[in-house]
């Protein structure tokens, strides 16, 4: 089918890539923006991370009471939730800050709450038609089961059909649910290389490494 057929286009993480790939594809066909978002675009997360926020229905998810501040990254404050896991880029703060300011706070709660109503929307809406994109950590890979299980609970969550695209950077086992599409997608770094080494800013070949390989995200747009 056709990514036109969705009503809904979610980012799951993990990280930037699956974002700046849905809204570049969103863009492509101009597709309004509200079509695209959700509470874990730009968020660096596992899947088990994810699947507790959903089962939680994000109760604490990213509040100044269970968030920790680790460090800073250019121009925002690097964050910590309990389940661990991080945003590197929506905490904003001035040069001259020595932590995070009440207004900085408030501003990422808006756009936290945007997200998550956008999400609660989407699963709410039985005549919507769901596409779920996650992208697998690399370094930490997920299992078959891992991902049956967020599936089923998104299975009970969603009112009405959703389709879930499970990336990674190798092939990986299918999985038997029969919303799950699993997809493989060349790094954008040399595999000699470790993650933590990586310069996402950086082109290796493949496009801005954190972007992602657009050919290989436009076949799986077209085969979704």
């Amino acid at each position: 089918m056709s990514i036109l057929d969705y009503s809904y286009l979610v980012a799951m993480g993990h990280n930037c890539t699956p974002a700046y790939q849905l809204a570049r594809i969103a863009t492509h066909h101009r597709l309004p923006e509200v079509v695209y978002s959700g509470p874990f675009d730009w968020i660096g997360t596992t899947i088990e991370q994810s699947t507790l926020a959903i089962e939680s229905r994000f109760s604490d998810y990213f509040r100044p009471e269970t968030v920790d501040v680790v460090g800073q990254s250019d121009h925002t404050w690097l964050l910590k939730d309990r389940s661990g896991a991080v945003s590197w880029h929506h905490l904003r703060r001035a040069e001259s800050d020595t932590e995070p300011s009440a207004a900085s706070w408030r501003g990422f709660r808006r756009w936290i709450n945007r997200r998550i109503g956008f999400w609660d929307r989407a699963l709410a809406d039985a005549q919507g038609n769901l596409l779920i994109v996650y992208l697998e950590n690399p370094q930490i890979p997920d299992s078959p089961e891992s991902i049956e299980r967020l599936a089923s609970l998104l299975s009970q969550r969603v009112a009405g059909r959703f389709s879930f695209a499970a990336v990674s950077f190798e092939k990986r086992a299918e999985v038997a649910h029969p919303a799950v599409r699993r997809f493989a997608i060349p790094r954008t770094w040399p595999e000699s290389l470790h993650e933590d080494a990586v310069d996402w800013d950086h082109d290796y070949g493949f496009g801005i490494a954190w972007q992602g390989h657009d050919p290989s995200w436009d076949e799986i747009w077209n085969t979704v």
